[in-house]
């Protein structure tokens, strides 16, 4: 009966997962800019100050404070800034921009005067002049995403709809400032098919007059005629910002700011209780199907042995991946190889992925395709579903154990007698004899320092452990710093075809090395000296 009822609750914390991945979303970066022609000098009051102020905004992002200005120093050493907030965005989220708003501006503006950068979640700005409550549009900084369908592109509805977005949005962002509200939204019918998704929002230190003012000036930067228009655009003033999209990227309820969507009568409470029962009923079939889905799954994948059935939830059809890789354009090719030429790709959540296209030269298929997914996929996610910012370690440690040897990992070696290139190259390593491992190609140009060091490095990041595998952090200040010790790698995850081999007995019978990894010598003879700073 117990374990029923924890078979019964795995969907329903599935859909409570769903629904807290907003939560959790990363900040996404749109642009900073940088005064010139105003600096300071290092070390300089002007600097202290700043340094004062930017700690001073991270640290009031706090009880759902979305908006905040100060000021730091006195006289011309003085420092003025603030930051805003989306009004959509959960606070979380509102948190975590301002966080990386404040380390990005100081290290991409490090001796400007004034600066201001946007994020898809807030903006942030600081000055040496007093700005607060002025209305202010430069710099500014425009988005546009060139992607859409030319039909809808080029109909007269689709700039009807941006028309009458745009005509009603600056009255609507100065309602929501007046009524402490902070953002408008405004949806429209582009078609039968397409729906208009537009929003703004003014600091809320502006006037209601300035506020309308900014969004109407703002509204006009964007093609409003056919047919030159976007799919979706962005304009960001200091002052306000102003976006639309073909889909709700924002995030809107009842109480967080005036809908203006145009409607005739009010909705009964009948409808609206019909609507949320409906809702509630389609949710709890989707969670209990879902559910039944994965333990169906689960059963198969114990039927079929080790077999790496998720492989199936990476593929994606062809149309995602047309509109990801802008139809396979040119512009989005960034090599080839035997299997076919790689596109960078971009999928509707912002991720980047890259996407290989079967040559209709290349003998290579399907097989060939999940073998190589295998090659680089860490075996904690391969084999259980687990994934972290490790997996991704072991993959960078499997690429450059390939740099290092000319050899994919699913390739033989020595004539089948070793498996794969993990345990290739830890039996170099553990035999001393690393340089074997090197490309014939490198063999009369290389840095035997580096060749072990980069070895040492890959061979860390393929431990089996995944909390034994070094932080991405860590292996760049390793790259970088040509002194610094590094800890002796455990044996790597042998990995091939699905399945794990460890034959650590045969090696404690072969060389003498015990299984506990106890290793008292070092393949780099080199002393290593640390360096702290005084």
């Amino acid at each position: 009966m117990i374990a029923k009822f924890k078979q019964s609750l795995v969907p329903l914390l599935l859909c409570t997962l769903v629904i807290t991945v907003t939560e959790t979303s990363a900040s996404v970066f749109n642009n900073v800019s940088c005064t010139s022609n105003k600096t300071f000098t290092p070390n300089s009051t002007f600097n202290t100050n700043l340094n004062a102020l930017l700690s001073s905004l991270s640290a009031n992002v706090t009880n759902n404070v979305r908006f905040f200005n100060a000021t730091s120093g006195e006289h011309l050493d003085t420092v003025y800034g603030l930051y805003m907030c989306r009004g959509d965005v959960p606070f979380a989220l509102c948190r975590e921009c301002v966080g990386f708003a404040t380390q990005t501006i100081a290290s991409s503006c490090p001796t400007s005067k004034e600066a201001v950068i946007w994020y898809n979640e807030c903006l942030l700005r600081y000055s040496y002049r007093l700005f607060f409550s002025k209305m202010e549009e430069w710099p500014r900084y425009q988005i546009k995403i060139p992607l859409g369908d030319p039909v809808v592109l080029h109909s007269s509805g689709f700039y009807t709809a941006l028309g009458s977005i745009f005509d009603e949005l600056p009255n609507g962002a100065a309602l929501a400032l007046s009524e402490s509200n902070l953002f408008a939204v405004k949806q429209e019918n582009a078609s039968a098919s397409v729906t208009l998704y537009g929003f703004a929002q003014c600091t809320p230190d502006l006037s209601a007059g300035d506020c309308k003012r900014c969004v109407a000036d703002a509204a006009a930067e964007l093609t409003k005629s056919c047919c030159g228009g976007s799919i979706g655009a962005s304009v960001l003033f200091p002052s306000c910002i102003v976006r639309y999209e073909t889909y709700p990227f924002y995030q809107h309820s009842g109480s967080s700011a005036p809908t203006l969507i145009k409607g005739e009568g009010n909705i009964g409470t009948g409808v609206i209780a019909t609507i949320i029962v409906l809702v509630i009923v389609l949710v709890m079939i989707f969670c209990f199907g879902y559910g039944f889905i994965r333990i169906r799954a689960r059963k198969k994948r114990k039927a079929i042995g080790p077999e790496i059935t998720v492989l199936q939830s990476l593929e994606f059809d062809l149309a995602t991946i047309e509109v990801a890789t802008n139809k396979f354009s040119e512009e989005r090719r960034i090599g080839k190889g035997g299997y076919g030429e790689v596109y960078k790709g971009i999928l509707p959540n912002k991720e980047e992925i890259a996407v290989k296209r079967l040559s209709t030269n290349s003998k290579q298929g399907v097989e060939e395709f999940k073998n190589e997914v295998l090659g680089y996929m860490s075996p904690e996610y391969a084999m259980h579903g687990q994934f972290s910012e490790k997996s991704d370690v072991f993959s960078f440690g499997v690429m450059v154990l390939e740099i290092i040897s000319g050899k994919k990992n699913s390739c033989s070696f020595e004539s089948c007698r070793v498996d794969d290139l993990l345990s290739y190259a830890w039996n170099k390593w553990r035999d001393e004899s690393p340089f074997e491992l090197l490309d014939p190609i490198l063999l009369e140009s290389y840095s035997p320092n580096e060749v072990e060091k980069c070895m040492q490095i890959g061979l860390l990041c393929v431990q089996e452990n995944p909390d034994d595998r070094p932080a991405m952090g860590t292996i760049v200040s390793n790259l970088s710093n040509p002194s610094v010790e590094m800890p002796f790698p455990l044996e790597p995850a042998f990995f091939m075809h699905g399945r794990m081999r460890r034959h650590s007995a045969e090696h404690e019978s072969s060389s003498g090395y015990s299984t506990n990894h106890s290793f008292t010598s070092s393949v780099n003879k080199m002393s290593t000296t640390i360096f702290f700073p005084r």
